[in-house]
């Protein structure tokens, strides 16, 4: 009876990973049966009560083989299940880890934008400033040829200068005319009663001449 178990669990575990038409599982299952029929014959032979002790010790192994098999099903679903959460929280893990790279990814992105941000605003002000300096300033300014005397000395036609001569006493004479005009424009002294009466708005009722010191009154 032992070895009919044992047959048995060879022949599910064959099934496990082979068809029941394989030429394993079929080898198995005609070991078992013609032990079985050994077995059988040899029954046939003894008293009621070695059939009935042998009945019952095979009908208990049989459900203790029931039970296993129970067990063993169970403990496969159970297998499924783990290797389906496992497979789950790598994908899970593998996603978080995608995530953080591309979070890194950004982040440096940002400091990235953000130093150029402010490296943009720091020429800017400076470009502001250097246009609000004094434009006369030229700090930047290069002499690219240094300033040589001419190779001749210029000098005046003679009918450059009867032409300068009197352009330069024309000009001479307009500008003592407008500094004339200057002068008195700029001269704020009142001079008579007409001078009085525009300044103030008042009119004179009165004069009374100024004598230098040491002159007396005609």
């Amino acid at each position: 009876m032992d070895k009919i178990t044992k047959l048995e669990l060879e022949r599910d575990n064959l099934l496990q990973r082979y068809t029941s038409k394989d030429r394993l599982v079929m080898d198995k299952e005609k070991e078992i049966e013609e032990l079985k029929n050994r077995l059988k014959s040899v029954e046939a032979t003894k008293v009621g009560s070695e059939n009935i002790s042998l009945n019952d010790v095979h009908r208990r192994i049989l459900n203790e083989l029931l039970a296993a098999k129970v067990q063993l099903q169970s403990l496969k679903e159970r297998k499924d299940t783990l290797t389906k959460q496992v497979a789950d929280y790598s994908n899970m893990t593998t996603e978080k880890k995608q995530k953080s790279f591309e979070y890194d990814r950004l982040l440096q992105d940002v400091t990235a934008k953000k130093n150029a941000l402010a490296f943009y605003r720091q020429k800017a002000e400076e470009a502001r400033i250097s246009n609000a300096m004094d434009e006369r300033k030229f700090s930047n300014a290069v002499i690219l040829e240094k300033a040589t005397p001419p190779l001749q000395r210029a000098g005046v036609s003679g009918l450059s200068q009867w032409i300068l001569i009197p352009g330069i006493l024309i000009f001479s004479i307009g500008v003592a005319i407008g500094a004339a005009f200057l002068i008195d424009f700029l001269d704020t002294t009142l001079k008579d009663e007409a001078d009085i009466e525009a300044q103030t708005g008042l009119p004179v009722l009165a004069t009374v001449e100024h004598y230098a010191v040491g002159h007396s009154k005609s």
